[in-house]
């Protein structure tokens, strides 16, 4: 619900208590990232990285920002690599299938939405957008066949 310094200060206090738990430093990363402290994320990030390399939020975060900074291939890197840890997590899906769209791999784009669609709530805020984005997806794909 982006109350950061909420969420950052509860994550404080948890690492207190538990500093071998990486989801929580990669999770702290994340939030870091949404807030703009680039520089300040990455420690956490790759402190993650160190206490487990198969967690996915790390994966997840660094390629969502390779994606924001419009670096695809680091990006399709990263979210390929948490995809691998968390198959069926949407926002992987999502974010991927954006970042082959970037690079013009449409039929891999058309995948991980369709893919990333089948996995969401069907309350997720997200599914309009997705189902929209494939719609879209689809018909370049079309067009390019003709």
């Amino acid at each position: 619900k982006k109350q950061y310094d909420d969420a950052l200060a509860d994550l404080d206090e948890a690492i207190a208590h538990e500093s071998r738990f990486g989801e929580l430093f990669a999770t702290r990363g994340l939030i870091l990232l949404e807030m703009g402290n680039e520089e300040e994320a990455q420690d956490d990030l790759d402190y993650a990285l160190k206490i487990d390399p198969k967690q996915w939020v790390v994966h997840y975060a660094m390629g969502l920002n390779a994606y924001r900074k419009k670096e695809f291939d680091e990006a399709i890197k990263h979210l390929s690599n948490a995809q691998r840890f968390a198959p069926l997590r949407p926002e992987i899906l999502y974010t991927r299938s954006l970042a082959n769209y970037e690079q013009g791999n449409l039929k891999r784009a058309e995948n991980d939405m369709d893919s990333a669609i089948q996995v969401m709530d069907t309350k997720d805020k997200r599914q309009k957008d997705a189902k929209k984005f494939l719609k879209q997806v689809q018909s370049d794909l079309k067009s390019q066949k003709k």
